[in-house]
């Protein structure tokens, strides 16, 4: 930060800064939940496919043990999905970026106003209060939800 920084160059970092986090927490949620759903889905399959083979190659309690274990991973899985809640976390991250680029651009469109400097620490000043509102409506709905995966 600069000492010479104005209040909209301010904003416009801080709205770059966290829209460049909720990113690459978008990504990380959802390859987080695709990586749960297929886990179990593959696990699930393989418990099918081990229970419904017949091979001489490998005898009923063999089978019957292997898909008992496949069967606690795929719980495992499931588990730790619905614990941490990626879906939830992805869709409000998600709901959060499209907040923070239509503020962006709210401001950018604002900028372009022909007397702009007239009115700028008005508009910015609202635009900084719409900022903090979206940062407590993200921090309620961050903390509902760890509640409710508790």
């Amino acid at each position: 930060m600069s000492e010479t920084e104005t209040q909209r160059e301010y904003l416009h970092r801080q709205i770059h800064d966290r829209l460049m986090q909720l990113e690459s927490s978008v990504q990380w949620y959802r390859w987080r939940h695709y990586r749960y759903q297929s886990g179990t889905v593959v696990l699930s399959a393989l418990i099918t496919v081990v229970s419904g083979l017949k091979l001489t190659l490998l005898p009923d309690f063999a089978a019957s043990n292997i898909a008992l274990v496949l069967g606690a991973l795929s719980t495992v899985v499931a588990a730790f999905g619905a614990f941490f809640s990626p879906q939830q976390s992805w869709h409000l991250n998600a709901e959060i970026y499209g907040r923070f680029r239509a503020l962006e651009a709210q401001l950018d469109f604002a900028e372009r106003e022909h007397d702009f400097d007239k009115s700028e620490s008005v508009i910015v000043a609202k635009m900084f209060d719409e900022y903090q509102a979206i940062l407590a409506d993200y921090n309620r709905k961050w903390q509902e939800l760890r509640q409710k995966s508790k």
